[in-house]
Order: C-alpha cells, then sequence, then structure tokens
C-alpha cells in the first residue's frame, strides 16, 4: 500500500486485501508515541520492534487488537489502523506483531475495521480520545470505556455486550436510556 493523504479515503482494493489478509489491527497511541514513551514510525512507513520475540506474552513486539484478539486496547489520543506482519495472539487480549505500518488514523479509518474488530467481542477505552465516533458505529462486543470521553455516541449505537464505564461521560444518562441500563 502506498503512502496516502489525510482524508484521502482508502482504495476500495486495499480495503478488500487488507481484511481478507487478516494482518491488520487497530491500536491507540499518543499521536504515534506507544505505552512506555516507544515512539513508532510515521504514517505509511514500516515500524519494526526492536525486541521482537514471538512468545505469546505481553511485551517484545508492537501491540494492538485485531479479529485474532480483542479483549483490551491501550487508551490513547490517536487511533490507527495498521497493516501487520504475522501476529501472535496474547491470551486473547491483544496481539503482537514484528512489523507494522499505520495506513490510517481515526476518521480515515474506514468503519469495516472498527465494526469487524468490535462485532467479535471487542473492547474499546475512549479515555482521552478527543475525536468523534463515526456513523455507523453501532456496538462494542465487549467492554466499553467512556470515561472522560466528551462526544455522544451515534444515534444508531444500541448495544455493549460487557461492561460500560461512564464516570466523567458527559452523555451519560442519555447513553443507559438509549442502552436500557440504570
Amino acid at each position: 500500500m502506498s503512502k496516502k493523504e489525510k482524508g484521502e479515503p482508502m482504495d476500495p482494493k486495499e480495503i478488500v486485501r487488507l481484511m481478507d489478509s487478516g494482518q491488520w489491527m487497530i491500536r491507540f497511541s499518543n499521536d504515534g508515541v506507544a505505552h512506555g514513551g516507544f515512539r513508532w514510525a510515521p504514517v505509511g512507513e514500516w515500524t519494526v520492534a526492536p525486541d521482537w520475540r514471538a512468545t505469546p506474552e505481553c511485551g517484545c513486539g508492537l501491540r494492538g487488537q485485531s479479529p485474532l484478539a480483542a479483549g483490551h486496547c491501550q487508551p490513547g489520543t490517536r487511533m490507527e489502523l495498521c497493516e501487520t506482519s504475522v501476529q501472535v495472539s496474547i491470551g486473547g487480549d491483544k496481539v503482537k506483531c514484528q512489523k507494522a505500518k499505520i495506513i490510517a488514523v481515526n476518521s480515515d479509518i474506514p468503519l469495516i475495521f472498527i465494526t469487524t474488530l468490535l462485532a467479535n467481542g471487542g473492547s474499546l477505552y475512549l479515555r482521552g480520545y478527543a475525536h468523534a465516533l463515526p456513523e455507523g458505529f453501532t456496538s462494542v462486543g465487549g467492554s466499553l470505556d467512556l470515561r472522560g470521553y466528551a462526544h455522544a455516541l451515534p444515534e444508531g449505537f444500541t448495544s455493549v455486550g460487557g461492561s460500560l464505564y461512564l464516570e466523567g461521560y458527559a452523555h451519560a444518562d442519555a447513553l443507559k436510556k438509549r442502552l436500557g441500563r440504570s
């Protein structure tokens, strides 16, 4: 995939290729800086884990969520869609890989990647995330953490399969009513 400009939609053939390969993950960072201070390469360039080990344990790789494992995600200010090398599942909670390339961020991520991830029990932690989620985003199969998140969820959002964390969420009452939770 070639480097694309911000706001330029992904080529539909690239979306199909990536979805079919399964070699993608979604992750959060603080503008390219991961947990522990590791800085990823810029959008469109490959990042290589300097400490790579193909063991199913946390550490020693580049981490995120994919359909292979999506129970936990690190909060951050930027959501990133990454193309990856072969993934290793870490306890069903997350994946790691040796190489990854950020190919889209925030609202440039095609909705199909987010819904595919979250429909399979994936969790979403939006603490510190300053962007509205796209229309068409309707459910989270796992837990949803909205503590401190500023935006209302899209009108069509109707279900959370796991825990729901609402402390400091300005739209908590309306969401609880919509979801039938007290």
